[in-house]
């Protein structure tokens, strides 16, 4: 029950810091794009940077309480890295599809959450677990 309710807690976390970490990554990509031309793709990767930061800061503050250090970042882009892939490839196929830059953005929206979550939380953030050894 208690684990259940750390699961619970650390999804509502992650999922708050999701919500500001796709209004920086959108903002980005939107303020990129319209008021500077830049195309989608790169403005993804531009979007994605500044996101990953925050992301990787608030989480490892609020939902995974663990020491800010930079191996920890290094995991955290890695596995954020597959994130910034999706996001390009939603983008480039928007493109393809000959539609507006912003379904490229739904699309993701939707599908990386989930998916993010669980990698952050058993590979990233993942504690090892100390054998505890009885002696007499």
């Amino acid at each position: 029950m208690v684990r259940e309710h750390r699961l619970s807690r650390k999804v509502i976390s992650f999922g708050g810091i999701g919500i500001l970490n796709t209004a920086i990554h959108t903002v980005t990509v939107i303020i990129l794009v319209e008021e500077f031309s830049v195309s989608p793709p790169i403005s993804q990767v531009f979007g994605f940077l500044l996101s990953n930061l925050f992301s990787y800061c608030a989480n490892a503050t609020f939902t995974f309480p663990t020491p800010i250090s930079a191996f920890k970042y290094i995991k955290f882009i890695l596995v954020s890295s597959m994130s910034l892939v999706t996001a390009v490839i939603f983008s480039i196929v928007v493109q393809l599809m000959d539609r507006n830059y912003l379904f490229g953005i739904l699309l993701f929206v939707g599908v990386n959450p989930l998916i993010s979550f669980a990698l952050h939380n058993f590979i990233t953030f993942r504690r090892l677990q100390r054998k505890k050894c009885c002696t007499k």
